[in-house]
Protein backbone atom coordinates (compact mmCIF):
# COMPACT_ATOMS: atom_id res chain seq x y z
CA UNK A 1 0.00 0.00 0.00
CA UNK A 2 1.22 3.64 -0.81
CA UNK A 3 0.95 5.86 2.02
CA UNK A 4 1.84 9.54 2.70
CA UNK A 5 4.05 11.31 5.04
CA UNK A 6 4.51 14.82 4.40
CA UNK A 7 7.68 14.52 6.32
CA UNK A 8 9.30 12.21 4.38
CA UNK A 9 9.63 15.30 1.47
CA UNK A 10 12.57 17.30 1.18
CA UNK A 11 12.61 20.62 1.62
CA UNK A 12 12.77 22.61 -1.47
CA UNK A 13 15.79 25.22 -1.25
CA UNK A 14 16.19 25.88 -4.35
CA UNK A 15 16.30 29.47 -5.85
CA UNK A 16 17.25 31.79 -8.60
CA UNK A 17 18.45 35.31 -8.55
CA UNK A 18 17.77 35.69 -11.93
CA UNK A 19 14.75 39.38 -12.04
CA UNK A 20 11.64 38.90 -14.05
CA UNK A 21 10.66 41.27 -15.95
CA UNK A 22 7.82 42.91 -17.73
CA UNK A 23 6.72 40.71 -20.88
CA UNK A 24 8.75 37.45 -19.55
CA UNK A 25 6.42 34.78 -20.34
CA UNK A 26 5.95 32.10 -16.90
CA UNK A 27 4.48 28.66 -16.28
CA UNK A 28 2.69 28.13 -12.63
CA UNK A 29 0.04 26.06 -10.92
CA UNK A 30 -2.88 28.39 -9.91
CA UNK A 31 -2.84 28.27 -5.87
CA UNK A 32 -6.24 27.38 -6.09
CA UNK A 33 -5.06 23.66 -7.55
CA UNK A 34 -2.46 21.35 -5.66
CA UNK A 35 0.36 21.45 -7.31
CA UNK A 36 0.86 18.76 -10.09
CA UNK A 37 -2.93 19.01 -11.18
CA UNK A 38 -3.40 19.84 -15.00
CA UNK A 39 -6.21 22.17 -14.61
CA UNK A 40 -4.20 24.12 -12.64
CA UNK A 41 -1.24 25.17 -15.52
CA UNK A 42 -1.46 28.06 -15.99
CA UNK A 43 1.06 30.24 -18.72
CA UNK A 44 0.65 34.42 -18.43
CA UNK A 45 3.21 37.15 -19.35
CA UNK A 46 3.97 39.68 -16.43
CA UNK A 47 2.60 42.71 -16.55
CA UNK A 48 3.93 44.41 -13.37
CA UNK A 49 6.69 43.63 -11.08
CA UNK A 50 7.40 45.15 -7.36
CA UNK A 51 9.44 42.63 -5.38
CA UNK A 52 8.82 44.84 -1.95
CA UNK A 53 5.12 44.06 -2.47
CA UNK A 54 3.08 41.20 -1.00
CA UNK A 55 1.47 40.87 -4.44
CA UNK A 56 4.73 40.61 -6.28
CA UNK A 57 3.78 39.92 -9.56
CA UNK A 58 0.67 40.75 -11.92
CA UNK A 59 -0.15 38.93 -14.88
CA UNK A 60 -1.84 39.00 -18.32
CA UNK A 61 -4.37 36.43 -17.20
CA UNK A 62 -5.48 38.50 -14.23
CA UNK A 63 -4.20 36.66 -11.74
CA UNK A 64 -2.04 38.21 -9.03
CA UNK A 65 0.43 36.12 -7.47
CA UNK A 66 2.21 35.72 -3.73
CA UNK A 67 6.43 35.62 -3.20
CA UNK A 68 5.63 31.81 -2.42
CA UNK A 69 4.45 30.20 -5.88
CA UNK A 70 7.27 28.91 -7.85
CA UNK A 71 6.86 29.88 -11.04
CA UNK A 72 8.87 28.57 -14.58
CA UNK A 73 10.43 31.11 -17.33
CA UNK A 74 9.05 30.10 -20.30
CA UNK A 75 10.26 32.92 -22.76
CA UNK A 76 12.65 36.10 -21.86
CA UNK A 77 11.69 38.80 -23.40
CA UNK A 78 15.07 40.69 -24.51
CA UNK A 79 15.61 44.75 -24.48
CA UNK A 80 16.53 44.45 -27.97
Amino acid sequence: AITFDPDDFPKITETCNEPLRVGDELEYYCPMFVAGDKRGLRQASVLSVDPKDEIPLVLSNGECLPSDIKVKRVRVISDG
